[in-house]
């Protein structure tokens, strides 16, 4: 099957947003588009097949349209950069702090609750400075904004090409979904102000070489011009090099030649994607560029007879794809930034110019240093170290130090006793709110409540909210423990959470006798039978906060005073603590 780039646009002159590729029959989702709705597809061949093969070209047989998926559907419907703390000039450029403003869209049928999202990179130049945002409730058709910070570094080299991955989720994680933002640091520009080729390692020729003129340029005093040629002739301007990451090229072009017949075209590794012919005055054209060698050309063609016009092609304001500028300078990448004690991470050099060495320093890794190209290294100790790379090319040397590059975690710690009201009640719709300090490395938290059947626990990392089961009562026991990818704490020490109900039948517990109720303040316990152990008392006021608590206590002659004329007027309870269990009393203060 053939190769192809799916593209989606609301019009049918774009803007055209790329679906990804394809070979034969394939699926895409227009979610990755950023899109709300699409009306015009364009499909284009991705140029690999022999143009002599048998059955040679492109086919687009059958597009079908899926069914629209039932629950929830969040799609990036877009994002934009906001440097207005840095140069404003409306793109990222090397050190500068920027704001990434996010759109997204609920697309589904169910609104998607709580939505929220987190972005990572795994950029050596790009720090996250502010990585989580909360969008909300998203009913169907509702759009929403968050705002992302980053600090670029300012040794990130023009060009540099680097995504963020935006992660969402909602409705308690029941929904989750990871968008990828593509951004470039700064700009390679030809523009050819310096009046000459010598910027970038340009190639020109064919019958004629190419000139810089200064007649009419797109913006500027110069611009680049096909070079005089006669019929059956070329002249062509080319630049190849390695480009570093996926992007894309664009430039003005301008042709006045004999319409139909001569023409000016651009080539990338002799594929033609575009040709000009007659008169046509500036305009821009974008093409998507993949990473590795390639070879971009310009090229002026005249067919066997006539001339018309000005007989010549023009190019100005090139934007070139990352790799262009050809100096030493060292760059790297890691497949994990943050890793286990023990774990190894892959570093990948991604230096640009004619590098004939490397040498590497890892803080805290084994090798220390390195002299490989590629080098892999492990950590055992946790901490945060800084990576460092040194090229050469074997005349000039050029480092790249990247500070706390490295994060080496372990497993996290038992966290501390939760906190939270001790006495609860348990009528119905009745809630509780825990919660713990956080726990050095800790990812996410488990909360347990023994027995489980007490209530229903809603966990929110270092918070939890419990759900009192309707007219529970008894004794349990709340614990945490925290997680991360390099393991889990065990629980915490429990906190004993007494469960009572409020809608208490005075003569519940017979054994028990509280009067005069109601009184002043002033209340007799009295307890049948012999009491031959000590007993807790606690007063809550009718919220459940505990408002008078005594510990340890024997009752004298199986009776006991208790004063409680410094509380206000109104409905108390007295809860009772002995090995027996727990009992309760209504009182009442007036």
């Amino acid at each position: 099957p053939e190769g192809f780039t799916c593209y989606a646009g609301e019009t049918i002159d774009g803007p055209w947003i790329s679906l990804g590729n394809g070979n034969g029959t394939t699926e895409f989702d227009l979610s990755n588009s950023g899109l709300p709705e699409a009306r015009f597809i364009k499909i284009l061949d991705d140029g690999d097949g022999s143009a002599v093969a048998p059955n040679a070209g492109f086919d687009l047989d059958a597009i079908e349209g899926m069914e629209p998926t039932s629950g929830i559907y969040l799609v990036l419907y877009g994002y934009t950069i906001d440097d207005s703390n840095g140069n404003n000039n409306g793109r990222i450029d090397p050190g500068e702090n920027v704001d990434i403003i996010v759109t997204i869209r609920n697309n589904g049928n169910i609104t998607a609750e709580d939505i929220e999202s987190t972005i990572e990179t795994s950029s050596p130049y790009v720090s996250i400075t502010s990585a989580a945002f909360d969008f909300g409730d998203l009913a169907q058709g509702e759009t929403s904004e968050g705002v992302f910070s980053i600090s670029v570094d300012a040794a990130t080299p023009l060009g540099e090409n680097f995504s963020l991955n935006l992660n969402v989720s909602s409705n308690n994680g029941t929904y989750t979904n990871t968008f990828l933002m593509n951004f470039t640091v700064g700009l390679i520009v030809e523009d050819w102000e310096t009046g000459n080729f010598d910027q970038f390692e340009w190639e020109t020729g064919g019958n004629s070489d190419w000139l810089i003129s200064n007649a009419n340029p797109y913006e500027g005093v110069y611009c680049s011009q096909s070079g005089d040629i006669n019929d059956n002739q070329t002249s062509y301007l080319s630049i190849s090099y390695n480009v570093l990451a996926a992007g894309e090229i664009s430039f003005y072009k301008k042709v006045s030649s004999e319409s139909g017949w001569d023409f000016f075209r651009f080539y990338i590794d002799n594929t033609l994607l575009g040709e000009w012919s007659g008169e046509m005055s500036w305009s821009e054209v974008n093409y998507p560029v993949t990473a590795g060698n390639h070879t971009f050309k310009w090229e002026y063609y005249k067919d066997g007879s006539v001339s018309s016009g000005s007989d010549c092609g023009w190019t100005d304001y090139i934007i070139l794809p990352s790799g262009a500028i050809q100096g030493l300078l060292a760059g790297f990448t890691a497949d994990n930034t943050e890793v286990c004690e023990g774990e190894s991470v892959s570093f990948s050099d991604i230096s640009s110019g004619n590098v004939t060495s490397w040498e590497w320093i890892f803080e805290g890794g084994s090798p220390a240093s390195s002299t490989s190209q590629n080098p892999t290294v492990t950590y055992s100790n946790a901490g945060v170290y800084d990576v460092s790379l040194t090229v050469s090319d074997g005349t000039n040397t050029n480092t790249l130090s990247l500070e706390d590059y490295i994060s080496v975690i372990v497993a996290p710690d038992s966290p501390d006793k939760p906190e939270g009201p001790d006495v609860v009640f348990s009528n119905p719709g009745q809630t509780n709110n825990y919660s713990v300090n956080e726990v050095f490395f800790a990812d996410s938290y488990v909360w347990q409540l023994n027995p489980s059947d007490a209530g229903l626990i809603t966990e929110n990392g270092n918070e939890c909210t419990i759900d009192w089961t309707d007219y529970w009562e008894g004794t349990v026991n709340l614990s945490v423990k925290a997680v991360n990818d390099c393991g889990e704490s065990d629980f915490s020490e429990s906190l004993e959470i007494f469960v009572i109900l409020t809608d208490i039948n005075e003569n519940l517990v017979r054994e028990i006798s509280v009067f005069p109720n109601p009184n002043n303040g002033e209340f007799i316990l009295s307890f049948g039978g012999n009491q031959t152990e000590t007993i807790d008392i606690k007063v809550l006021d009718n919220l459940g906060k505990v408002v008078y608590e005594s510990s340890d206590i024997f009752p004298d002659e199986n009776k006991l005073e208790l004063n409680l004329k410094n509380l206000d007027t109104g409905i108390y309870f007295i809860l009772i603590n002995s090995e027996n269990g727990i009992l309760n009393e209504k009182i009442i203060i007036k």
